[in-house]
């Protein structure tokens, strides 16, 4: 189908981000590339997704080698939101992320996908 976006989000992508990036430039560069990719997709658009994850202030900046793996979590789950799909497959999207930020992540896929979207977790 044509139309299919598919977002794949695995419990091990947390751990296969490239230790020497910073965590904003793994989002944007995420968000931009590939057929689905956004070229319009800013630092600050970046930043502002990772920060409703929890993953404020200077984090963004920091490499990935740097982040415990709850904020790589927070980063793989920044890159998944940035790029357009309606189709998203979650393999365990909880691991590694605490009380609040999963409330968060709930309460995001519960109104996510409006009549064409599916999540299948």
């Amino acid at each position: 189908n044509v139309q299919l976006k598919l977002g794949v989000f695995t419990q091990d992508l947390a751990q296969e981000l490239d230790k020497d990036s910073t965590a904003v430039d793994l989002v944007t560069s995420y968000a931009r590339e590939g057929t689905d990719g956004d070229v319009t997709i800013t630092d600050q658009a970046a930043r502002s997704v990772m920060g409703r994850l929890g993953l404020g202030g200077e984090k963004p900046l920091r490499k990935i080698a740097a982040l415990s793996g709850g904020e790589k979590a927070r980063v793989a789950l920044s890159m998944f939101a940035l790029k357009a799909s309606n189709l998203l497959m979650l393999d365990e999207p909880s691991n590694h992320l605490d009380v609040g930020c999963i409330q968060g992540l709930a309460n995001a896929l519960s109104g996510w996908g409006g009549k064409d979207g599916v999540v299948v977790v």
